[in-house]
């Protein structure tokens, strides 16, 4: 499990979803014992899903086991065809961001893609989870709250700069009103 969890962390999957990553492939390749990991496909994620959809798993859970089953797939896929190195639209590294980053669980509207989770926002940009692939210079559109409580969303205008395949994007921030850009301010500061 600990060359899965460095996978992640080369991929730059933020610390505080490791151990639930962790507990979901343990899960997974746990129902799939018998199988080789090597057989393993997406017949045997969307089977697993079924099985947690007829135990009563919600939605959220079962697109959160959807992640975590594909992500253990591309992990075998990479693990059997060598050392996996950093793609270069990934960035270099976590401590060379220079703005501060904090966690930041939220939802938020992605349009044309829909809703979405964020994991993690800074002044310029933020990491958004989600199994769709969106390439490297894709523009979005988003809107989120930064509290659940706020009457209105922020809305940025976002550009891909690095993907991870079956996990998610890290966005950076292209067009941000003043008002908003003072709101995302206070709240980072705040943090």
């Amino acid at each position: 499990m600990m060359q899965f969890v460095d996978y992640l962390k080369a991929r730059g999957v933020p610390e505080q979803f490791l151990a639930a990553y962790g507990d979901g492939a343990t899960d997974f390749l746990s129902r799939f014992a018998e199988v080789r990991e090597d057989v393993l496909s997406q017949v045997h994620v969307e089977e697993y899903l079924q099985g947690s959809r007829r135990a009563g798993s919600s939605e959220r859970t079962l697109r959160n086991r959807r992640i975590v089953a594909e992500t253990v797939l591309a992990f075998l896929k990479a693990r059997a065809s060598g050392p996996h190195a950093r793609r270069s639209t990934e960035p270099r590294s976590r401590d060379s961001r220079r703005l501060k980053r904090i966690p930041f669980i939220q939802r938020l509207e992605v349009h044309g893609y829909g809703t979405c989770r964020c994991s993690d926002v800074s002044m310029g940009g933020m990491y958004l989870e989600t199994v769709n692939t969106i390439h490297v210079g894709t523009i979005l559109d988003l809107d989120f709250k930064l509290r659940d409580s706020d009457p209105e969303p922020i809305r940025v205008r976002a550009r891909v700069v690095y993907e991870h395949p079956d996990l998610g994007v890290g966005l950076a921030f292209v067009a941000i009103s003043k008002e908003h850009k003072e709101a995302l301010r206070r709240f980072i500061d705040a943090a």
